[in-house]
């Protein structure tokens, strides 16, 4: 595994004082972020970039944050908002110690480090998740990576904890990454990490193993998207999981963050109905505490 880039934010132009920091003062910053969470988030009214760096790196624990030429600082102050009331939202469900989502060496990059047609991704060789920048007309709302973040951050655990905290685990993902087979024995023990992953793709594929009868969710994948293998990667299978049951948490707790997870972010096809999806939050539940007891 290479190591970590190191990685700050670009913004320089923003620094207190400066000319254009004073400009950007006088004018103020639209609010697009209010739009992003139902209820709307209780802040303090006197958010400034300066402090939402601290909150995401040290009470958080990320590495840093990082902006592209293109993202102006109006939407910078929106992105550092809306990511650090994701990262409350976050924790809610996750209960990490210390508030440690970040782990001490994951990086967030907004519109910094796109390619391709891919909304978002995550980078296992530089412990980076991008979402790409908002599309022009929309004015930061649901477009580019917003929505997004909940998969990315499910693709950071299922590397960190497959490459630190799983003993004698020979991969560097939980997931085995982008490994699609359908027939694997591989382990099920609900007592290790990759044995409750495991459990959860197996869950996703098979109504009955022993039968060979697929869930109706994978054989409508096959109808949907056979031939692209993207889409029955089990690390892929997993993040989109993983989104699904924070959406889930997050609603019992009557919150709907739309930075984290959007439902129309990708195919519809792609997501699990409600039965499944409840048959999986256990193992996730237990996943969760696993991962907890690691830290």
């Amino acid at each position: 595994m290479k190591e970590n880039k190191k990685v700050k934010d670009t913004g320089a132009d923003i620094s207190s004082h400066s000319r254009l920091d004073n400009y950007w003062t006088q004018r103020g910053f639209l609010s697009y972020f209010m739009k992003l969470r139902k209820p709307q988030p209780a802040l303090k009214g006197k958010e400034n970039v300066q402090e939402l760096y601290e909150i995401i790196i040290s009470t958080y624990g990320f590495k840093g944050i990082e902006f592209g030429n293109w993202v102006n600082n109006e939407s910078r102050f929106n992105y550092l908002v809306s990511v650090t009331v994701a990262l409350q939202d976050i924790q809610r469900v996750l209960k990490f110690p210390h508030n440690n989502i970040g782990l001490e060496k994951i990086s967030l990059a907004f519109g910094a480090r796109g390619g391709g047609s891919a909304l978002a991704h995550f980078e296992p060789h530089t412990w980076i998740i991008n979402l790409t920048r908002y599309s022009r007309d929309s004015e930061f709302y649901l477009s580019g990576g917003i929505g997004a973040l909940a998969h990315e951050y499910g693709h950071a655990l299922d590397y960190y904890f497959g490459s630190h905290h799983a003993a004698s685990w020979k991969f560097h993902s939980l997931t085995i990454g982008r490994f699609t087979a359908t027939n694997f024995d591989i382990e099920v023990n609900e007592k290790t990490l990759p044995g409750i992953v495991n459990k959860i793709i197996k869950t996703v594929i098979w109504q009955d193993y022993s039968a060979a009868i697929k869930t109706n969710y994978y054989e409508k994948l096959l109808k949907k998207f056979k031939g692209n293998d993207y889409w029955f990667r089990h690390n892929e299978i997993f993040a989109r999981c993983f989104e699904q049951y924070i959406h889930y948490k997050l609603k019992k707790a009557g919150i709907i963050n739309y930075f984290l997870t959007e439902n129309t972010k990708y195919d519809a096809a792609a997501y699990l109905d409600q039965p499944l999806l409840k048959k999986c939050v256990p193992l996730f539940d237990k996943l969760i505490a696993g991962m907890r007891s690691k830290l």
